[in-house]
Formats: C-alpha cells, sequence, structure tokens
C-alpha cells in the first residue's frame, strides 16, 4: 500500500520534489514491512503448534497484521 501511495502521489508531482532521499527510503522501509508481515504469521502459528497441536493460527496471524 506504502508503494502505491507513493507512485499515486509521487506521480503528480515533479521530479525534483517527489524523488528525495527521505521518499526513496520510505518506499524501501514500507517494502520491508510488507514481507515482515508473513514471517511473523509463521512464527505465530509455529508457538501456537508446539503449546497444541491442534492449533492452526496461521489465518488468523495473517488476519490481525
Amino acid at each position: 500500500m506504502t508503494i502505491l501511495l507513493g507512485l499515486a502521489v509521487g506521480s503528480k508531482l515533479s521530479a525534483d520534489k517527489f524523488l528525495t532521499v527521505e521518499t526513496v527510503g520510505i518506499l524501501v522501509l514500507g517494502a520491508a514491512g510488507v514481507s515482515a508481515v508473513p514471517i511473523a504469521a509463521r512464527v505465530v502459528n509455529k508457538v501456537g503448534r508446539q503449546a497444541h497441536y491442534y492449533n492452526f493460527l496461521l489465518m488468523h496471524a495473517m488476519g490481525l497484521m
């Protein structure tokens, strides 16, 4: 969502105002946050299954992230 919003707003600005170090940093960190969500959900699922074998929390964890 961060990348999509950045591109939508950035398409209406001139390049010298939009392409700054801060903007590129925000876009890069936004992509890093997206890749961390599935990993965190898998960890939640693994810990839950260790507590009780029939726990299946992956879909619930993905929904909360």
